[in-house]
């Protein structure tokens, strides 16, 4: 089978780690499998080393109304005319947009929705003046007999409440898979001074400013601790910024991106996420799966749909430092504590393995009888 994958670049990102392990993994079973993206940016070398990575040019691929689309992917729509897919999985809106406005192909179309597109909704009058509105993807959609894929319960609502009504058979909800491998034995101790790790994109939702203030709490009470926050984005020179303005540079260090991420985890002790919003909350499941405990802002529904808050994680609202701050001496006031809650995280990730995945994405890639 000839499995297509397009992404716009390698970024440094969940959505990147998780499409080239399953790329692997699909080729590693005997699938001809080839990742297209339109960016050189390629943050995953090693990972992508024994992928055939092929990457095009394009700046635009709008639809125009009851007329031809207009696009420049000259070189993608050669190479699909060449390679002749049988699947065409893409993860990402803008990547779809590229896809449709090429020739099509009789092929398999899958949507992964990743995050939630306001493109689908009624009211994106911004994209109706584009020409491209929703019923116009509805069509695309419905002529190419297009699958989608939602990464969580909280996507799935998110999709089933604005994908038109011909289009909701084809929507299937399916978490996402633990690409790292899961930990053998619980932690039964931590550091001296206390690791505290935060891990995502330097953006308003994900709220690292507000481990500042955690910061200024933790301070307050004596505790030795250490906050490393791995991720890049727009906002961090702000945070960097506003981190010296605090005088907490001891505390808290800005460490970019990192292609180690299993010694990044085994390096710290607990986890804190303090994002409003997750699709799914991947980083996580992964953390989790090396042994960390986990404080999860409260709000945040993506990651809801594998935490069990009090067995396997926390639950915390970090508008309050002060509660948060009570979590971490409440996991240090026993080793016991500590070590349920990292046998249990590690438990809970193996539930989700890459072959229980793959078992489940076959049948809407038209595979029952190739399971990997």
């Amino acid at each position: 089978m000839k499995i297509l994958h397009t992404l716009p670049a390698l970024n440094r990102g969940g959505t990147e780690r998780f499409v080239l392990t399953l790329a692997n993994h699909q080729q590693k079973h005997g699938h001809e499998v080839v990742v297209a993206t339109f960016d050189h940016t390629n943050h995953w070398p090693s990972e992508s080393s024994h992928l055939r990575i092929e990457t095009f040019h394009c700046s635009r691929a709008i639809h125009r109304f009851l007329r031809q689309p207009d696009h420049d992917a000259h070189g993608f729509t050669l190479f699909l005319k060449d390679f002749k897919p049988d699947i065409i999985h893409s993860h990402s809106h803008w990547t779809s947009l590229i896809v449709n406005a090429c020739p099509r192909q009789p092929a398999t179309y899958i949507q992964h929705f990743h995050l939630e597109y306001p493109e689908w909704e009624s009211s994106d009058r911004l994209f109706q003046r584009k020409n491209l509105g929703r019923w116009q993807l509805t069509l695309t959609s419905l002529l190419r007999r297009t699958s989608f894929i939602a990464v969580s319960e909280t996507t799935d609502k998110y999709y089933r409440k604005n994908l038109p009504p011909p289009l909701l058979p084809r929507l299937s909800r399916l978490p996402n898979f633990l690409g790292l491998p899961s930990r053998s034995v619980p932690r039964t101790r931590w550091h001296e001074p206390l690791r505290v790790l935060s891990v995502g994109r330097l953006v308003a939702v994900k709220r690292h400013f507000s481990l500042l203030a955690l910061a200024r709490s933790l301070i307050s009470r004596g505790l030795n601790f250490s906050i490393t926050i791995v991720g890049e984005g727009p906002l961090a020179p702000d945070l960097e910024l506003e981190i010296e303005k605090a005088g907490l540079q001891d505390k808290i260090r800005l460490a970019g991106i990192r292609a180690d991420m299993i010694q990044c985890y085994e390096d710290a002790d607990i986890l804190v996420h303090p994002a409003l919003e997750e699709s799914f909350g991947l980083v996580i499941l992964e953390a989790m799966s090396r042994g960390l405990p986990c404080i999860v802002e409260e709000e945040c529904f993506g990651p809801k749909e594998f935490l069990n808050p009090g067995k396997d994680s926390l639950a915390a609202s970090f508008s309050n430092p002060e509660g948060v701050a009570n979590i971490i001496q409440r996991i240090l006031a026993s080793k016991s504590y500590f070590q349920t809650i990292s046998a249990n995280a590690i438990a809970t990730s193996k539930k989700f393995s890459l072959e229980v995945y793959w078992n489940r994405l076959a049948p809407i890639y038209g595979e029952e009888r190739r399971s990997c």
